[in-house]
């Protein structure tokens, strides 16, 4: 376990908690208030003084007994806890953090609310700001002073919910470890899953604070060598290697993104126009070039000879997908340029030239072009799109594709003859270099591989389908790091890594006596340095898991965690958070410590709003304020969907507006009271940067960024306040 406080002040970049606007607005208001009017106050602010007034307000606070309502919150947060219902063990811990930092925030920015907004104006009408302003006090030390004796309360408040929402979780904890210590002991028809997990709750404990790395990207692909003995982890394409692999039967997927460019792909017939739907691919269409070599093999390897004679080509289907997968040209709307006069060649599937097929990954030269022709009729929804995908898959089983960055390209297509649906394109025939727009670059510059996924889930995730261990040809999945993303730092891979595993399962066959069982996965973790042994993990439909991973045989940096499942029958539905690598931990006490000290700097804002609010407006009013200005934000977040600049239109319509003028005048008016909601919006602070909770009841650390935007919004909003509120009081007549 390692603890670092110092990454408590570790701060990220705070101008980027708030729009640039902001902090301008925000300089402005501080440099006139405090150099320009209050520089004489300024110079003679004295801390001792305003500490003496926040000292007066502390006592004030306490002797109107506030923190008889902690009790309350207390039973409440007991009461809502013992009722809940967790996941597990140590979701019920989570759950329970959560009601009680959720308690301890209520009643700490309530009562911040009603005892700044009501200070100031009661003071006023009871004069007992007579006594105060009389005295070497300036305004803004007055002002100053009330901000810091609320601190004090919130903070005192804080501390008290603090203490007894860790001893109240200890106990919980002492309580639930109790019981996975009996059903440790008696429950001999527990999984193996589940005796995994709950062996880990006893060993490390449940009140954590752990830092979490998640893939950038997953994919699920198959080995490059198409005539292993066995699926090797090792047979999987590297970083630096372009080429990919899938299987059949729909088992992944190639996905290659192309970014619209209307000069290129909509080239107007007319030179310097501007390219319109109808032009380039909008006037004869689009063409899609597949380059590709396959493999066939049978499950078993004995019967490849006697099938040599009867070789079928491989089917493949080739659509186009928009940014966010969704289909945007099917596959039964495009044609086979090899059948220019069949309007339905390619309803069912395309095949892949015979004389691409091959029993070895390396190069074998140019491959054979297989041609798809989207008609213009469908190349309209491409104009409006920022990008798309060509998306190839083979239809066909005991199939294995191979692809590379070349592997597919478009062109604008020549138009096809009078009576045919589709091109006439010969067979052999090459497009010039300049006729081919290729799928966008990576980072780098360099042409990317192909996207690989596996097929999709009912229930969302890629599909990595079980098969037995000895199985030649199983598929992988493969989860990429980044090395940098590891604690701050390069990746240590010299030790185990030890990681986390969530993931649905779905059992592919007639029964579900398999399911109850478990499913076997194989992981590697694979650095620039080689390939580490492999581990046998046991999982469970929606079980947290938690193994320990061998490590390579060094190095850091970037690295892949390789897996495949050894069930057969059963398919796990992976996703980006399915597997999360612990990349570091501290005391779950230090945690709860840095969530309180985010919330106090939340009551903090909330002093400075109050305060600025009761400088001009009678205290139930000024309570209305306050809470209208920490909530606008989220107010206005939560309507955004709907203030575009279609929304004007929409009501103009519900209102069943049939003159165009009227209907015009409307739609302008609400557009522009939306566009100025938004700008309001952006104008207050935005609450949601004090996230208090969140990370500590996911079980995860406060992280430096947590309190950087929390900071930015306090430093942005809760300064300008206090310093308007003493430029209104400065001018307020409140003394003969």
């Amino acid at each position: 376990m390692t603890f670092n406080p110092t990454n408590l002040f570790v701060l990220g970049d705070l101008a980027g908690a708030l729009p640039q606007a902001t902090w301008l607005v925000a300089g402005v208001i501080v440099v006139v208030g405090l150099l320009i009017v209050g520089l004489r106050d300024l110079l003679r602010l004295s801390p001792s003084r305003i500490w003496a007034i926040g000292g007066v307000c502390f006592r004030e606070s306490i002797r109107r007994r506030v923190l008889w309502i902690i009790p309350l919150a207390v039973l409440g947060a007991v009461i809502v806890s013992q009722f809940q219902e967790g996941i597990d063990e140590q979701d019920i811990l989570r759950q329970t953090t959560k009601f009680c930092l959720f308690a301890a925030g209520l009643v700490v920015v309530m009562s911040t609310i009603i005892l700044a907004c009501t200070n100031l104006p009661n003071e006023i009408e009871t004069r007992v700001i007579y006594t105060i302003v009389t005295k070497p006090a300036t305004r803004l030390e007055l002002i100053l002073g009330k901000i810091v004796g609320f601190a004090r309360v919130s903070a005192l408040i804080l501390i008290i919910m603090g203490l007894f929402t860790y001893g109240y979780l200890c106990l919980r904890d002492w309580r639930e470890q109790q019981l996975v210590a009996a059903r440790l002991q008696t429950d001999s028809a527990m999984g193996a899953a589940e005796r995994n997990k709950l062996q880990h709750y006893q060993d490390k404990g449940m009140l954590t604070a752990k830092t979490y790395l998640h893939p950038y990207r997953v994919e699920v692909m198959a080995p490059l060598d198409p005539v292993a003995a066995a699926a090797a982890a090792a047979d999987l394409p590297a970083s630096d290697n372009p080429q990919r692999s899938i299987y059949g039967g729909s088992e992944q997927e190639f996905m290659y993104p192309f970014t619209v460019n209307p000069q290129q792909m909509f080239a107007p017939s007319v030179e310097g126009a501007e390219p319109t739907a109808d032009d380039g691919i909008g006037r004869s269409g689009m063409m899609i070039g597949v380059r590709m070599r396959w493999h066939r093999y049978a499950p078993d390897p004995s019967q490849m000879a006697s099938r040599a004679g009867t070789q079928q080509p491989a089917l493949v289907d080739v659509d186009i997908l928009d940014p966010t997968g969704y289909n945007l040209v099917y596959a039964v709307n495009m044609f086979d340029p090899r059948y220019p006069t069949a309007k339905e060649a390619h309803t069912t599937a395309l095949d892949l030239p015979m004389e691409n097929q091959t029993d070895q990954a390396g190069p074998l030269g140019q491959p054979a072009i297989l041609w798809a022709y989207v008609p213009p009729n469908q190349t309209a929804s491409i104009f409006g799109q920022k990008g798309f995908y060509v998306h190839v898959f083979a239809v066909s089983n005991n199939v294995q594709v191979f692809a590379d960055p070349a592997s597919v390209f478009v062109m604008i297509a020549p138009p096809p003859l009078q009576g045919q649906y589709a091109p006439a394109i010969p067979a052999g025939a090459t497009p010039r270099a300049s006729q081919e727009i290729w799928p966008d670059a990576g980072p780098d510059g360099r042409p990317a591989p192909p996207i690989v996924r596996g097929r999709l889930g009912t229930r969302g995730g890629q599909q990595l389908t079980g098969t037995t261990p000895r199985d030649a040809h199983c598929p992988f999945a493969v989860l990429h790091f980044h090395g940098e993303d590891f604690s701050g730092s390069s990746a240590d891979l010299a030790k185990a890594l030890s990681v986390e595993f969530n993931s649905g399962i779905q059992n592919t066959s007639d029964s579900d006596e398999k399911l109850s069982s478990g499913s076997e996965l194989t992981m590697y973790v694979r650095s620039a340095a080689g390939l580490s042994p492999p581990t046998q993990v046991n999982v469970e439909n929606k079980q947290t898991i938690f193994a320990t991973l061998s490590a390579p045989p060094g190095g850091k940096g970037d690295f892949d965690i390789l897996m495949r499942c050894d069930t057969r029958g059963d398919s796990v539905q992976l996703q980006d958070a399915s597997l999360s690598v612990i990349a570091g931990e501290e005391p779950f006490v230090w945690n709860l410590a840095k969530s309180l000290l985010i919330l106090w700097m939340l009551t903090i804002l909330v002093v400075a709003i109050s305060v600025l609010c009761s400088t001009f407006l009678s205290w139930p009013i000024a309570v209305v304020l306050t809470v209208v200005l920490l909530m606008g934000h989220w107010a206005v977040t939560e309507v955004a969907d709907t203030t575009d600049k279609t929304l004007g239109r929409s009501i103009a319509t519900d209102m069943g507006l049939t003159d165009p003028s009227k209907a015009e005048a409307v739609a302008n008016s609400v557009n522009a009271l939306s566009g100025w909601l938004q700008v309001v919006g952006a104008g207050l602070p935005d609450i949601d940067r004090f996230a208090a909770i969140q990370s500590i009841e996911r079980g995860q650390i406060v992280s430096s960024n947590d309190f950087s935007d929390a900071l930015g919004v306090l430093a942005g909003f809760g300064i300008p306040a206090a310093v308007l509120a003493y430029l209104v009081f400065k001018r307020k007549e409140v003394a003969p």
